[in-house]
Parts: structure tokens; C-alpha cells; sequence
């Protein structure tokens, strides 16, 4: 497990210091991000098969996790007046680049982990969330905020677990995911 997050907070510490300092135009960012992200989700299902199991959802669950998108898609587009293909570009960056290996990794890969280790839930969640704030650590400091905003994405992180803890499935969190990331501006 601590290989595993190591991993994939050196691969944004990467993005965040080295590529994305590095290039010019927006969509050489977005375009990195998204390499990246499927990088790291192709990597979670490969090395740890029974991942693939959460990605099987309940029809409401997808229609949730796509709702969810939806709504933070148009809050978006209303509040920054965006055309639709600016719009188009933002979803599918932050599905492809942030919600999907993100859930994947946390809520599945790892989830699945620490369930093998840790004898309760409750530390199942408690970890998973502390890992998962400290993960955006990279993009905190090269962006210079403020550090208490690790305690913010942990809590958001603690709530995803909770979806997960319940039944939540990959589809429904990353949808969940994607539209809390997307009205935020």
C-alpha cells in the first residue's frame, strides 16, 4: 500500500514541478494531465485485478455518478460563461485526469489494502482520507496554498469513503468526484 501511494504522489509531484512548469499551452497541461490519469488508472487495473469488481455498478449509481457530472458541468458553464467546447475540455480533463484515477486508486486500489490490513472500517476510512489529502500536497505547494486546505481534502476524502464504505462503486464516486472538482473555482 505505501508503495502504491508513494507512486502516485511522485508522479504529481512530477506533473506539478517538472512537466507542467515546463509546458506553454493549455492544452499541452490538460493533455499531460489526462496521460497521466490514464496512466494511473490502466495501472490500477492491471496490477490489482479485483479492482475491476468495483467498477461494476448499479444502474442508479451510474446514473448518479453521471447526474453529478452533469449538474457540476453546467454549474460550471453558467458561472464562467464558457463555450461548449471549453466545457467539453474541462469535463473530460477532470474525469479523465482527477475523478477517475483518483477513485480508482484511493477507493478502490488502496481501499482494498488497507481492508487486508486494518482490522475495522473506521481505520479504513481514516487512513484512506489522510492519504488521499496528503496526496494533493505537490499541487498545494507549487501552487502555494495554504496547508490547511490538506485537512479540507481529507474531510472530502473521508466523505467519498463514506459512499464507498456503504456500496458505492468507482462509477458513482468518480461522477461524485468529478462534480464536487467542477464547481469548484
Amino acid at each position: 500500500m505505501a508503495g502504491t501511494w508513494i507512486a502516485y504522489t511522485a508522479l504529481l509531484a512530477l506533473l506539478q514541478f517538472i512537466i507542467y512548469p515546463a509546458v506553454t499551452a493549455p492544452w499541452q497541461l490538460r493533455a499531460s494531465g489526462i496521460a497521466a490519469g490514464l496512466v494511473v488508472t490502466a495501472g490500477c487495473l492491471v496490477l490489482a485485478r479485483r479492482v475491476v469488481a468495483d467498477f461494476h455498478a448499479r444502474p442508479w449509481q451510474w446514473l448518479v455518478g453521471i447526474g453529478c457530472v452533469v449538474a457540476g458541468s453546467a454549474v460550471r458553464i453558467v458561472a464562467l460563461d464558457l463555450s461548449w467546447a471549453a466545457a467539453l475540455a474541462q469535463v473530460s480533463f477532470y474525469v479523465l485526469a482527477v475523478g477517475l484515477p483518483e477513485e480508482t486508486l484511493f477507493r478502490g486500489v488502496i481501499w482494498r489494502q488497507l481492508e487486508a490490513v486494518l482490522d475495522r472500517k473506521v481505520w479504513v476510512l481514516l487512513v484512506n482520507s489522510a492519504l488521499f489529502g496528503l496526496s494533493h500536497l505537490p499541487a498545494l505547494v507549487s501552487q502555494h496554498s495554504p496547508l490547511w486546505i490538506l485537512a479540507t481534502l481529507s474531510l472530502v476524502g473521508a466523505v467519498f469513503g463514506l459512499v464507498r464504505a456503504c456500496g458505492g462503486s468507482i462509477p458513482l464516486l468518480a461522477g461524485i468526484h468529478v462534480g464536487w472538482d467542477l464547481v469548484q473555482f
